[in-house]
């Protein structure tokens, strides 16, 4: 009977992935099942790149082997962080992680049996400015998967829920659960109003039958100067300054500067 690890949303390679905590969390052997965004894994190509992607790819696989080495690793799935790097670059990434370590690697989704207990994992898509929401779209898998808990992440949120389903006519208890996150903070999450990270991993115990979320409070001060790009602000002061000198200011990527200017509908020829 063992303790296993719910993990994702690692999201290496960010300046807000809390590397600390993620090394806190991979401490002793208990079983991990991974799911997916294990990198950020933006590159130059990636519309979302901005002054927040701080690690090259390499740099990133590096991170990443170094934490999972030597790890209890079971199961691997892939993100949507990991699906976008494959699409804009043609590399699987944790295809080629895995096949360093010798760990399992599963794709997109997987179900892992341990101790008669069956876990389906896989990352989630779409957003939710709610957590109602997202509870609401994890609540609908058990109705077409068979399973005693069932993981998402993607969102960021940390819960575990228990629910009763109708199996076989017969009424059986399995759990829901949304696996957390170690990124503190993120220029796209911001621009989309969506919930802040909740940073932690979730744990579930097959004897017990039992899972429950393991949550680190601690998180570092941002730069305040980053998020404050509201309409009137970034007019004052465009206006009497250059794009690069705008971009600084703000301390984001030009990027994220140019598309703000449009989102506003802001132009020199209109000051």
């Amino acid at each position: 009977m063992v303790k296993c690890k719910l993990i994702s949303d690692l999201h290496i390679g960010s300046r807000f992935s809390r590397m600390d905590l993620i090394e806190e969390a991979f401490k002793g052997n208990n079983p991990i099942l991974l799911g997916g965004d294990m990198c950020d894994w933006i590159n130059t190509k990636d519309p979302r790149h901005d002054s927040d992607c701080i690690m090259t790819i390499d740099e990133q696989i590096t991170a990443l082997l170094k934490i999972l080495k030597g790890k209890n690793i079971i199961s691997m799935i892939d993100g949507n962080h990991e699906n976008s790097i494959n699409r804009y670059t043609g590399v699987n990434t944790l295809k080629l992680v895995s096949e360093q370590l010798n760990i399992p690697y599963n794709e997109q989704n997987v179900y892992v049996e341990i101790d008669d207990k069956i876990i389906y994992n896989y990352h989630g898509v779409g957003g939710g400015a709610f957590k109602g929401t997202i509870l609401q779209k994890l609540e609908k898998t058990p109705m077409h998967r068979s399973a005693d808990v069932y993981v998402q992440g993607h969102s960021h949120q940390l819960f575990c829920c228990p629910t009763m389903v109708e199996y076989r006519g017969k009424l059986v208890m399995n759990w829901l659960v949304n696996s957390g996150s170690f990124l503190a903070d993120a220029t796209y999450a911001r621009s989309k109003n969506l919930s802040p990270s909740i940073i932690g991993y979730a744990i579930y115990d097959t004897e017990k039958n039992y899972a429950y979320p393991v949550l680190f409070d601690e998180r570092k001060e941002v730069p305040k100067t980053i998020y404050n790009i509201d309409k009137r602000g970034l007019y004052d002061y465009y206006k009497n300054h250059s794009l690069k000198e705008t971009t600084d200011y703000f301390d984001v990527s030009e990027r994220t500067i140019c598309r703000r200017l449009k989102e506003y509908g802001i132009s020199k020829r209109k000051m």
